[in-house]
C-alpha cells in the first residue's frame, strides 16, 4: 500500500505520518509546497518509508506526478486562517477550491482506492470565505459520480496546537 498526504508536512499530516509509521509497513508520500516544513518533518521522522515531494496542489501536473501507485489520499492542504482567507479571497479560492478539485479529479482519474477530504466545522453554516470554500468541496464530492474511488468527507473543529482557524 502507498499513502499520499497532500499538505503532509502540516499539523494533520505530521500526526497521520506518525500513525501510519506505527501501524503499517506502507510507504508514505508527503506532498506540500512548504520546503522548510518538509525539512523539519524529515528531521522529526528520519524514515526511508517516507518520500518527500515539493509541489503545489494548485498545479494539476504537479498533483498528477505523485498519484501513480498510490492507494489512499488524505487531502489536508488548505488555507486555514480565516483572516488570511478573508483578506486574500482569490488565493483562498485557488487553494481551497481549485487545488482541491485538482487533487480529487486526479485521484479519480488515477483510480485511487480512497480519498479522505478534511473539512471543517465552519462549513456547517458558513459565514466566511474559508467555511464556504470547504462547503463547496464537500458538495462537489457529494455530487461526483464515480465507481472506482471512494470519496470521504470528514469535518473537525479547532485542534489545539494545529495550524489553522481559531474563529
Amino acid at each position: 500500500m502507498k499513502y499520499l498526504i497532500v499538505g503532509g508536512s502540516g499539523s494533520f499530516g505530521t500526526r497521520m505520518t506518525k500513525f501510519l509509521l506505527e501501524n503499517t509497513e506502507d510507504d508514505i508520500i508527503i506532498f506540500s509546497r512548504g520546503e522548510k516544513q518538509q525539512w523539519e518533518h524529515r528531521l522529526k521522522f528520519n524514515n526511508n518509508r517516507i518520500k518527500y515531494v515539493i509541489g503545489d496542489m494548485r498545479d494539476r501536473s504537479s498533483v498528477d506526478s505523485v498519484m501513480d501507485g498510490v492507494d489512499y489520499v488524505f487531502l489536508a492542504a488548505a488555507m486555514k486562517h480565516i483572516d488570511k482567507c478573508e483578506s486574500n479571497p482569490t488565493e483562498c479560492y485557488k487553494t481551497n477550491i481549485y487545488g482541491c478539485l485538482n487533487v480529487i479529479n486526479s485521484a479519480i482519474e488515477h483510480k485511487i482506492k480512497k480519498l479522505v477530504f478534511l473539512s471543517t466545522d465552519k462549513a456547517v453554516d458558513p459565514l466566511t470565505i474559508y467555511g464556504t470554500s470547504k462547503l463547496f468541496i464537500e458538495q462537489y464530492i457529494k455530487s461526483v459520480d464515480n465507481k472506482d474511488t471512494q470519496l470521504i468527507r470528514t469535518r473537525y473543529g479547532n485542534v489545539f496546537g494545529s495550524n489553522g482557524s481559531i474563529a
